[in-house]
């Protein structure tokens, strides 16, 4: 398990739609040294599929989405992901009918 105790800094958003991620497209950069922490996820859908959150290469979830479909999270335990790892995501079709919207922060 992973320590995710980390310094916060101020909280940023990213948003992602309507392009082809059916191979996963870094969101984030990575900072060197430094951890991209996950604090909110919202995404929606038209078309069934699944939305999948990468640190760098490793997948950390997966969002399955019904056609018309919503997820949101509030993570009462961010996610850290490993240091100098960019955020990614992907999805499990190249459909470009969806919105995610992440919120996060990187360590100071």
């Amino acid at each position: 398990m992973r320590d995710i105790r980390v310094a916060p800094g101020p909280e940023q958003r990213v948003d992602k739609r309507g392009v082809d991620i059916s191979t996963a497209a870094t969101v984030v950069s990575a900072v060197s040294n430094k951890r991209i922490v996950i604090t909110d996820i919202i995404a929606s859908t038209g078309t069934a599929g699944t939305f999948t959150i990468y640190d760098d290469s490793t997948e950390v979830l997966d969002i399955y989405l019904d056609a018309k479909a919503a997820f949101s999270a509030n993570l009462q335990t961010p996610i850290a992901l490993t240091a100098g790892n960019a955020l990614k995501l992907g999805s499990s079709t190249s459909n470009t009918n969806y919105s995610v919207v992440i919120s996060y922060y990187i360590e100071v």
